[in-house]
Order: structure tokens, then sequence, then C-alpha cells
């Protein structure tokens, strides 16, 4: 959902929309590596994941965008170092990981990607740390703490007074 300048949620739009499919689909997405990947070599699942992904899209491409003419070679670098190191290397790892964790613990260690990017934004690109980022960090730790610990220690707290 977007917060607008008065930290408001007035309106939802279609990017607040496809923001939410998108976790609904990255959750599926997490569920599914994590049933696979236990029986499965995670390597062999990772090469079929962008096989089909790369026939789906590139179909997507042909069908609904336009061929593009004049590429720059700079353009072609990036979208390869895009391609190799944030989506065969990150989905690579990932499935290799998920083979030793649980998903739902898979799921709240990939909440922190969000944060790591702002951290990282600060630190090699100089961008301010805002309020509206800062409280998303916070929130993201809150729910990775509550999801974590089920605020337990309170109610063994509250148990202990009883007693």
């Amino acid at each position: 959902m977007t917060i607008d300048k008065s930290f408001s949620l007035n309106t939802f739009n279609k990017g607040d929309l496809l923001t939410l499919l998108c976790a609904l689909f990255f959750a599926c997405h997490i569920t599914s590596i994590g049933y696979f990947s236990k029986d499965k070599e995670p390597i062999v699942l990772s090469i079929i994941q962008f096989a089909v992904t790369a026939i789906l899209f590139t179909i997507s491409a042909l069908l609904f965008e336009p061929f593009p003419i004049h590429v720059q070679a700079s353009v072609l670098k990036a979208v390869v170092y895009l391609s190799l190191a944030c989506t065969v290397f990150a989905y690579t790892v990932q499935n290799v990981a998920q083979k030793y964790t649980s998903s739902s613990h898979a799921a709240i260690i990939l909440c922190l990607e969000a944060i790591f990017g702002t951290i990282l934004a600060i630190i090699l690109l100089g961008e301010i740390l805002t309020l509206k980022m800062l409280i998303g960090c916070i929130i993201i730790f809150l729910g990775i703490f509550i999801t974590e610990t089920k605020l337990d220690f309170m109610k063994k707290k509250k148990q202990n007074e009883k007693k």
C-alpha cells in the first residue's frame, strides 16, 4: 500500500494491487521451492525454473512488445549482469538454502531484503534515510520479531506474576 505525505492510506491504486499479487505469488514460490527442493536437486530445480520462465517470457515479449532494432552495448551488459547476478545466482542460492530450512524461515529471512536494500542504498549510493524508510524498516523488524517470538516472553512474564 502506498502511504502519502500525511502517512495515510487514502488511495488504493493499480501499483498496490500489483504489489499484493506479487507478494502472493512470491509466497507461493517460497512454499513450492520448500516442497520440491526437499527431494530434488536444487540446481536442477533452478535450471527448470529458468528454462520455463525464459520460454514464457520470450513468447510474451514477442506477442506484446515491439522488437528492439537498436540496442546499445551498455544495455546488453546491464541485462546480462542483472540476469546472472540478480536472478540466476540469487534464486539458485535460495533454492539450495531452502533445501536445508523450512519455507517459513526462508520467508522470514527474505523479508529482510528491503532492509538490506535500504542499508546498502544509504551506504553505497549515499541515499538519505527518510522517516518513511525508517518506519518501514521498523515495521518489518517488528513483524519478524513477533513472528519468531510469538511474544512468548510476555506470556511467560504474566504466568510468573500469577504464581
